[in-house]
């Protein structure tokens, strides 16, 4: 069983820490406490001696309680609810503020887009100096050279007629008559006299005479390809009587 020198401590009967108590409530409950505590007059010294310890401790024990009871009272209380210690909030210059994370863009960037530049765009680029560009291989085309017409070969032939060249005068006469055109009846005819007065081939004159009679019959030159003709038979026919 509890003693009953203990229900001094109990200080009262609510939930949570005790009510402060006044300075002299505290002296007067630490004297009751004492008087409580401490034999009457009337007993014996043997109990007197082996209480004293107990009176001591008792005292010791209030003590403690009056101890716990100031400090409870040095803490704040409001509405029931007592405050702990208030601890000081720490200046906003000792938080460290994190750095923000730039946002990461999820979407593809499209590829850039490189234009083409022409070399001549550039300007570092030097074009060549026309007097310093190459000349182009000059390549002797027949066709580019303007093409000696049948009257030119006709008339250079007459011309190296007069200048007896006979040979070269016969080539020409004979391109002219390859041309098939209207000089070429005027070329039979005169080759066939060059072969005749000065090539020695009668044969072969009788046969150009021939030919210009048939192509042209009633020609400009019909009369003198007949007399040329009628010549070249003439000295065939000589020659042919005169054979053994």
């Amino acid at each position: 069983m509890k003693p009953e020198w203990l229900d001094a401590f109990e200080l009262d009967s609510e939930a949570g820490p005790a009510s402060p108590l006044a300075t002299d409530e505290a002296k007067a409950l630490a004297s009751k406490i004492v008087d409580r505590a401490l034999p009457t007059a009337g007993t014996g010294l043997a109990l007197r001696s082996s209480r004293s310890l107990f009176a001591i401790a008792g005292v010791g024990g209030a003590l403690a309680v009056l101890g716990l009871a100031y400090s409870v009272r040095s803490s704040e209380c409001v509405d029931g609810t007592c405050a702990g210690p208030t601890i000081a909030a720490a200046p906003a210059s000792s938080i460290i503020a994190t750095p923000e994370q730039p946002a990461i863009d999820s979407a593809p960037t499209a590829p850039a887009t490189i234009d083409s530049v022409s070399v001549d765009a550039l300007p570092n680029a030097v074009a060549p100096s026309p007097s310093t560009a190459p000349a182009p291989a000059k390549v002797s085309d027949p066709s580019a050279r303007p093409r000696e017409t049948a009257s030119d070969l006709l008339a250079e032939a007459n011309r190296a007629r007069g200048q007896r060249e006979w040979a070269r005068a016969a080539a020409l006469y004979e391109r002219v008559m390859g041309s098939q055109v209207d000089e070429s009846y005027a070329a039979t005819v005169a080759l066939a006299s060059l072969r005749l007065e000065h090539l020695g081939d009668p044969r072969g004159a009788l046969a150009l005479y021939e030919r210009a009679l048939s192509s042209r019959p009633g020609g400009a030159l019909s009369v003198q390809a007949q007399a040329g003709a009628a010549r070249c038979r003439r000295v065939l026919g000589e020659e042919k009587h005169s054979e053994p």
